[in-house]
């Protein structure tokens, strides 16, 4: 029996590598962790401590219900750390951290070993990342389920698994998917995008075998696109009105009404890196098409439909 000597390193490598972001990431969290906390905290802070002692989520005479399982998540930190804040943010701070690590992971195995440090270093030093993972807020744990069902997807899409696995891998996906859009509604968004991503993976395979039907079967495959949309478009503007409502309200309390937002903010916090996005995104798909056009499509997707939507904050998208 052969013994391949690659397998042992390659997997030291790995296993060396994910402790070094690990590390990296979650010291850049822990610095300057112990802050005063915001109104916004409290609201999960005061609320755990309720289900805490009592399994309610009482915050003086009203209740917060909000993302309820991760105020429970906090609730059984608060009970383990008795009470203490520093406790929940170090919490926070983990899954902020098991972010950073998911996404080198699945980096290193779907792309290559160097693209995975560069995409783990430069989210671990965004500070909007490192922001959101100090913040006693449900973000860095939506971030992280959303993810793993983003990537469970992609490896449905183009790995041959046996039919258990794929089972598994879809469960996977499909759990937190839901779970992830219990924390926070904006998921559906990111669904939709998702969804057009796992379409774009499609579109090679169904132009050639659009190319193999005849006249009649092209007329029928168009009837067929035209009357999916339309149901769709029916459905949107019928029974699933409250949804586009949903999508299209703000809040009071909203000040972003620019359609270009996200464009001037991630102007401002990635300079040229965002000028270079287009090129970065055509040369991604000459080297390694199928995780660069799904990676993209999503982003765009879900970058559109942010920038039109009601509301408009750096921590939607």
């Amino acid at each position: 029996m052969a013994y391949d000597s690659n397998v042992p390193t390659d997997s030291a490598r790995l296993l060396a590598g994910a402790f070094v972001v690990a590390l990296f990431a979650f010291l850049l969290r822990y610095i300057g962790m112990s802050h005063e906390p915001t109104w916004d905290e409290l609201y999960h802070v005061l609320a755990a401590r309720s289900w805490a002692e009592n399994g309610t989520f009482a915050i003086a005479d009203g209740e917060y219900t909000r993302a309820a399982l991760f105020t429970r998540l906090i609730g059984l930190v608060t009970v383990w750390s008795d009470g203490s804040l520093d406790a929940i943010r170090l919490f926070c701070i983990t899954l902020g951290t098991l972010f950073v690590l998911a996404v080198f992971l699945a980096v290193y195995k779907l792309v290559g070993r160097a693209e995975a440090y560069v995409v783990a270093f430069m989210l671990a030093l965004m500070p909007g990342a490192i922001y959101l993972s100090q913040f006693v807020r449900f973000y860095s744990l939506h971030a992280l389920l959303f993810w793993i069902a983003s990537i469970s997807v992609y490896f449905l899409m183009t790995r041959q698994l046996k039919l258990p696995v794929r089972i598994v891998v879809g469960g996977l996906a499909v759990a937190s998917f839901v779970i992830a859009a219990e924390l926070q509604k904006t998921t559906l968004v990111g669904l939709v995008a998702v969804a057009a991503g796992a379409g774009a993976l499609c579109i090679p395979r169904l132009i050639s075998s659009f190319r193999l039907l005849g006249g009649r079967g092209r007329s029928l495959v168009i009837v067929g696109v035209i009357m999916l949309v339309a149901t769709g478009l029916l459905l949107l503007f019928g029974p699933l009105n409250h949804l586009v409502d949903s999508y299209r309200s703000a809040s009071l309390w909203s000040t972003e009404t620019n359609a270009a937002y996200y464009v001037i903010r991630y102007r401002s916090i990635f300079g040229a890196l965002w000028t270079l996005f287009p090129l970065a995104v055509l040369y991604a798909l000459a080297v390694n098409w199928r995780p660069a056009l799904f990676a993209a499509t999503v982003f765009i997707v879900a970058f559109l439909l942010h920038s039109f939507a009601g509301m408009r904050s750096e921590r939607y998208l």
